[in-house]
C-alpha cells in the first residue's frame, strides 16, 4: 500500500493544483502509466504468492481504488478549469450554428477521455485474464465504476461541444456554397462527361434529337458545400472514435449522420432543383428535360445511399483507428 501511494503521488504530488495549461491531462497520463507499470511489476507475484487469498484480485481492486480516487479529482478539476458547465449552457442557449471554432477545447476533452478509456480497458483486460486463470466466479470489477460515471459526465460535455461545432461549420459551408454549372461544349460527343460529371444528353442542341453533331454539357454540377461538409464531418467522427468512449462516439456519429442526411441533403436538393431550372434556361430542347430527370434520379439515389455510405466510412475510420 505504501508503494502504491508513492506511485499515485508521483512527481506531481497530491496538492490538487493544476500542473499546466492542459488542465491536468499530462498528470492523468502519468497516473495511469504509473499504475500500469506497478501492476506489471507486482500483479503476477501477488497472484501466485497469495493465490489462496485471491491476492491478484485484491491487488487489482486496491490499485484501482486509489487510482480512481485521484483520477476523478483530476477530471473534476479539469471540468472546472475549462468551465465546461458554463460554456455548454451558453452554447445551448445560443442555439445551433453559433458556437465557432472550439477545436482546442474539444481536443483536450477527447484526450482526457482517451487516457481514461485506455486505462479502463487495460484494467478490465487484466481482470478478465485473472478471472479466467483462477476460475473466479464473481467479476473483479462492476460493469460501471465511479470513474466510468465521471468520464461519462465529461463525455456529455464533449458531445455537446462537438455537435455544436459541427452544426456551426456545416452552416458556414452551406452559406459559402459555390455551385458551378457545366459548360456547353460544341465539340463533345453526346453521352460524354468529365470525371464525376453528369452525362450529356443524346439529344443535343440543334441536332433534331438524333444526337448527331449536337452540343452537350460537360463537367456536370458541383457544389463546394459537399466537400467542406464531409471534411468537418470526418474530423468530428475520427476524433470521437479516437477518444474511445462508446457512448460519446455513438452520439457524435448519430449526429453526423443526421446533419449530413438532413441539413446538407436538404440544401443540396434545393440547389439541385434550382440548377436544373437554370439548365432549362441555358439549354433548349430535350437536354433540359433530360437534365431534370437525371437530377431527380440523383437526388433519390443520394437519399437512398447517404446513410449506407456514411456508415461504411465510419467503419473504415474505425478500422484505421483500431477501434471497434
Amino acid at each position: 500500500r505504501r508503494a502504491m501511494k508513492q506511485v499515485i503521488d508521483g512527481d506531481g504530488g497530491d496538492n490538487g493544483q493544476d500542473d499546466g495549461a492542459d488542465g491536468g491531462t499530462a498528470e492523468l497520463s502519468r497516473l495511469f502509466n504509473a499504475a500500469a507499470a506497478f501492476l506489471q511489476q507486482h500483479l503476477a507475484v501477488a497472484s501466485a504468492a497469495l493465490s489462496g487469498a485471491d491476492g491478484g484480485a485484491a491487488l487489482l481492486q486496491l490499485v484501482h481504488h486509489d487510482v480512481q480516487e485521484k483520477a476523478m479529482k483530476i477530471i473534476k478539476r479539469f471540468i472546472l478549469i475549462k468551465d465546461l458547465t458554463n460554456r455548454t449552457s451558453i452554447i445551448a442557449s445560443m442555439g445551433p450554428g453559433h458556437s465557432g471554432d472550439m477545436n482546442d477545447e474539444i481536443d483536450d476533452i477527447g484526450l482526457v477521455m482517451q487516457h481514461s478509456e485506455t486505462y479502463d480497458r487495460y484494467l478490465r483486460h487484466l481482470a478478465s485474464e485473472l478471472e479466467r486463470e483462477t476460475g473466479r466466479a464473481q467479476p473483479v470489477f462492476p460493469s460501471v465504476t465511479p470513474l466510468n460515471e465521471t468520464v461519462a459526465e465529461l463525455g456529455g460535455y464533449y458531445t455537446l461541444l462537438e455537435q455544436a461545432q459541427l452544426e456551426s461549420f456545416l452552416r458556414k459551408a452551406i452559406e459559402m456554397d459555390e455551385v458551378q454549372l457545366g459548360k456547353l461544349d460544341a465539340h463533345a460527343r453526346p453521352g460524354e462527361s468529365s470525371a464525376g460529371g453528369l452525362p450529356m444528353s443524346p439529344g443535343g442542341v440543334g441536332d433534331g434529337g438524333d444526337g448527331a453533331g449536337g452540343r452537350g454539357v460537360v463537367g456536370g454540377i458541383s457544389s463546394s458545400s459537399v466537400e467542406d461538409a464531409l471534411y468537418v464531418a470526418q474530423c468530428a467522427a475520427q476524433r470521437a472514435i479516437a477518444a474511445g468512449h462508446p457512448g460519446s462516439c455513438s452520439a457524435v456519429i448519430n449526429h453526423v449522420n443526421n446533419a449530413l442526411g438532413e441539413e446538407l441533403l436538404d440544401h443540396l436538393t434545393a440547389r439541385a432543383a434550382a440548377a436544373a431550372k437554370e439548365l432549362g434556361k441555358v439549354v433548349a430542347g430535350g437536354l433540359a428535360g433530360d437534365a431534370q430527370k437525371l437530377m431527380r434520379t440523383g437526388i433519390d439515389l443520394i437519399k437512398e445511399k447517404a446513410g449506407d455510405r456514411l456508415m461504411d466510412g465510419v467503419k473504415t475510420m474505425a478500422g484505421q483507428s483500431g477501434g471497434g
